[in-house]
């Protein structure tokens, strides 16, 4: 009986996992339809500041020391390898760096904090929280490059690492160049625009900034979404499965047992 027990209890365990990852799933379902929708309006931001640079034929150099690296995670998990790829990606480049490199590091998202601090946690230049509670806004990562260019760190190559969504059950990371202040006014081809003051560059590189971070949040909300519908289905899928197995078991062992009981009262009768 204890053993019958023993699988009863394991059994409904796995029942209420199964409605939890179901719920989930269409939790993830309809901020998914949401973040395709909002991802339409944002794309405009981040092609358009890459336009402008490739237009103006803006040049970096990575041989040179100080590097800027922002990775767009969030602060949620049970999602796949939406995370652990921007990480992995992060510290193939950060292995690769030669001594004399000054790297930092900005990491939206708690994810990418948790699983970079303990190895390169001196390379950490900020950290922003509270990221993927709320869809994003530009208000947001208005806020996020704000704080980036108060940090007062002059960098002469920069890279935005995110995750590119590209369909329902597929997304690909990708790493766009952070062109700095000095890239963009040393530009060959920026002279072909007209009126372009220093006042005029610093406005619109702080916008472009602010749009490649909206851009970048937004792209990484909708593939974790779409991780995470995808992740619930499997895991509720997988409970299924295991739900028939263990039922299959339980009426096994039921069944023994009472086999086993019939047996000994026809012992005990026949021994009378």
């Amino acid at each position: 009986m204890s053993t019958l027990k023993a699988i009863s209890m394991r059994l409904k365990s796995v029942k209420n996992i199964q409605k939890i990852t179901q719920s989930m799933k269409m939790v993830s379902a309809a901020k998914f339809s949401r973040s395709e929708r909002e991802l339409k309006q944002a794309r405009p931001y981040g092609h358009g500041a890459l336009a402008f640079y490739e237009s103006a034929e803006v040049q970096q150099d990575e041989t040179k020391p100080n590097h800027l690296i922002i990775a767009v995670t969030s602060d949620r998990g049970l999602c796949g390898a939406v995370h652990s790829n921007i990480v992995r990606n992060i510290r193939a480049k950060m292995a690769a760096y030669s001594g004399d490199m000054n790297v930092k590091l900005v990491l939206i998202g708690d994810k990418a904090r948790s699983m970079l601090a303990r190895v390169w946690g001196n390379n950490i230049m900020m950290h922003v929280s509270n990221i993927g509670k709320k869809p994003p806004t530009f208000n947001d990562a208005s806020a996020i490059t704000q704080a980036i260019l108060a940090t007062g760190y002059e960098y002469d190559y920069g890279e935005m690492i995110y995750n590119r969504f590209k369909t329902v059950v597929s997304y690909e990371t990708k790493a766009n160049p952070l062109y700095s202040i000095d890239n963009v006014n040393n530009a060959e081809k920026l002279a072909a625009y007209d009126s372009l003051d220093e006042e005029v560059m610093r406005s619109y590189y702080e916008f472009s900034l602010a749009s490649q971070v909206f851009f970048s949040l937004k792209e990484s909300a909708c593939s974790e979404q779409s991780s995470r519908m995808t992740a619930m289905d499997a895991a509720s899928k997988n409970a299924g499965e295991m739900i028939n197995k263990l039922e299959l078991t339980y009426n096994r062992t039921r069944q023994a047992v009472i086999t086993k009981e019939l047996i000994e009262i026809i012992s005990g009768a026949a021994a009378v």
